[in-house]
């Protein structure tokens, strides 16, 4: 299904119109940035950058989360569907990052271990976005493609993790266990780093 969403200019005279970005969707959220950066961003002067960033910051975030939510609950659908066929209890995945850069480490399924069920095909649900710039507008389309159980797995895991503790993977990162019930429950033991520094002083 595609979903238009109109994107009208992001200047109305020297300020941005968030409720329009709000309606507009993230799309790859990389050339949204892009977008921003040229056709409006580098227009400002940095007083009203400072003021602009905080809310554009937290539109586009709150944007990201909710399109991430839809193609979340169709995962988290097939992912109970395909466990009850196969006998699996639960599905238990471990993530670990830092860098900027994180991953599932490792994945286990229990009431059913055969292996060759992470190979399986079954339908996996992404969310893309394109800029039309005909029309000035975002193009949303909910699409459907046949990966493996596994893939349908790590997708379900980064959405939680996107959507609960965004920003897992930056400077001293984070590491956990993901579990995926059955049911379409499931439960995030989440473990972030911290860095610590101690002063001390001496004469010479």
């Amino acid at each position: 299904m595609v979903e238009q969403r109109p994107f009208k200019a992001l200047v109305e005279g020297s300020s941005p119109s968030l409720s329009t970005i709000s309606r507009a969707g993230p799309g790859n959220i990389s050339s949204l940035f892009r977008f921003i950066y040229e056709n409006f961003w580098k227009s400002l002067t940095f007083p009203k950058k400072v003021l602009v960033f905080p809310s554009l910051f937290a539109m586009l975030l709150s944007v990201m989360k909710n399109d991430t939510k839809n193609t979340f609950a169709l995962n988290k659908e097939q992912a109970s569907a395909f466990m009850k066929l196969h006998g699996i209890y639960q599905a238990v995945l471990e993530f670990d990052g830092s860098g900027d850069d994180g991953q599932i480490t490792c994945a286990e399924l229990v009431g059913n271990d055969n292996q060759e069920l992470f190979n399986q095909k079954v339908t996996v649900w992404k969310t893309i976005h394109k800029y039309a710039p005909e029309g000035a507008e975002w193009l949303t389309e909910t699409v459907s493609e046949e990966l493996h159980f596994s893939d349908l797995l790590e997708h379900i895991a980064y959405d939680c993790l996107a959507t609960r503790f965004g920003g897992w993977e930056i400077n001293s990162g984070s590491f956990g266990v993901i579990t995926i019930k059955k049911d379409g429950t499931g439960s995030i033991e989440f473990n972030e780093r911290i860095e610590t520094t101690e002063y001390s002083e001496s004469t010479f």
